[in-house]
């Protein structure tokens, strides 16, 4: 079982020796950032759970084979509608929980992206969990535990899916992928140690192109060429990048400069980490973790991106100006 997974050692052997000793909980709760195989595992736990041999999953027998068709009606996968997973989800599944199974005595449910859940839905699902059916097992899905009520986490056996380190990343993508360290390198900068993310990446190398393109011109714009804050914007617009992916990238590229500020590495971000000084870089992060939230709201986020570029030049102004009363 998880194999083919690239996850924490840690929750492989819980999930693993959960099965071997047939002592599955009925609510696991998966936190983690996207790209860090929390869906993926949920569903080999479920093949697992509900393979009817001794040696599980054994990926031969009619419960695996429906699995991996997607055809197995005792396995129930939800995902949130226009945002958010609704009452009206929890309660149609709370109906199939009361259902006999059909293949055994077994059956799954995954709700996806469970921090979405309003109130009344987290409410609605609590009732289910202090009295769960026998048979039945429930994995929470979330990027996010600060969004779920305490009394569903309480009741639950979370598992952190975190981004691997740097070392543990690479020897991973070794074992799987022939590649180029340097290429190593700028997949792990880009996922920022999400495997899934990386693996994505790797099947669509032209992302790392794109990236490399979006460095430049924050670096230009960071040593004190404004005129490029302009052109960064029409090359956005150009190449029809989504806020989503212009935001991330700037958190990855700042941190990533303040990380070789914090540490003096020795790495293509040095020379960018002496352009502001920590106040600064914390700024900027924070103005970026604010845009990351408005993304859901209809707010002119080009607007918003020009203006924190903007900001950068400020900032800039600042450290530089520090320097010189220095000298």
């Amino acid at each position: 079982m998880f194999d083919q997974i690239i996850i924490d050692e840690k929750n492989k052997y819980i999930l693993s020796k959960a099965i071997d000793y047939n002592r599955v909980n009925h609510c696991y709760i998966f936190v983690g950032p996207e790209g860090t195989n929390k869906r993926k595992t949920a569903i080999e736990f479920s093949r697992a759970i509900l393979c009817s041999v001794d040696n599980k999953p054994c990926n031969h027998c009619t419960s695996c084979n429906k699995m991996d068709s997607g055809n197995h009606p005792d396995f129930i996968e939800i995902f949130p509608l226009e945002s958010s997973i609704k009452i009206s989800q929890i309660r149609e599944i709370q109906k199939k929980m009361n259902v006999k199974s059909y293949e055994g005595d077994k059956k799954v449910f995954i709700i996806n992206n469970c921090e979405t859940m309003g109130i009344p839905a987290q409410n609605s699902l609590l009732k289910t969990l202090e009295e769960p059916n026998a048979g039945v097992y429930i994995i929470l899905i979330s990027e996010s535990k600060e969004r779920i009520l305490p009394t569903i986490l309480s009741r639950g056996q979370i598992l952190y899916f975190n981004p691997l380190d740097k070392e543990t990343f690479k020897s991973s993508l070794r074992k799987k992928y022939s590649l180029k360290e340097s290429l190593l390198d700028d997949v792990y900068e880009l996922s920022q140690g999400c495997i899934e993310k990386a693996e994505n990446i790797i099947k669509n190398p032209e992302e790392i192109d794109q990236f490399k393109i979006f460095r430049k011109y924050i670096f230009s714009i960071m040593k004190g060429d404004y005129s490029q804050i302009f052109e960064f914007s029409k090359w956005i617009k150009d190449e029809k990048l989504s806020n989503e992916y212009v935001i991330n990238n700037l958190l990855i590229l700042f941190k990533n400069a303040l990380y070789a500020k914090v540490n003096g590495s020795l790495n293509v971000y040095k020379e960018i980490s002496e352009c502001l000084t920590y106040e600064g870089f914390h700024d900027i992060i924070g103005n970026i973790i604010i845009l990351q939230g408005d993304l859901k709201y209809n707010v002119n986020l080009q607007l918003q991106i020009e203006r924190l570029l903007l900001r950068i030049q400020e900032e800039k102004l600042i450290n530089d100006k520090g320097h010189r009363n220095t000298v």
